[in-house]
């Protein structure tokens, strides 16, 4: 078949690599006088993109730090 053409049908499910995460802030601010883009930011559009490109939630395997 054409790799390009995911069939309409198909039942695989397709499991990604692991994913462990940490510190979900979207933004923080420390010394710095506007708020920056923290590491949830990158998180937010990795789960954007992957849905976008395969129609399934990210899962994560763990995240560590704090809540």
């Amino acid at each position: 078949g054409n790799p390009a053409i995911v069939p309409e049908t198909s039942t695989i499910e397709h499991d990604h690599i692991p994913i462990i995460a940490c510190n979900r802030d979207l933004v923080f601010k420390a010394a710095a006088d506007l708020p920056r883009f923290g590491h949830g930011a990158f998180l937010t559009c990795l789960e954007t993109l992957y849905k976008s490109i395969s129609g399934n939630d990210l899962k994560y395997t763990a995240f560590v730090g704090k809540p």
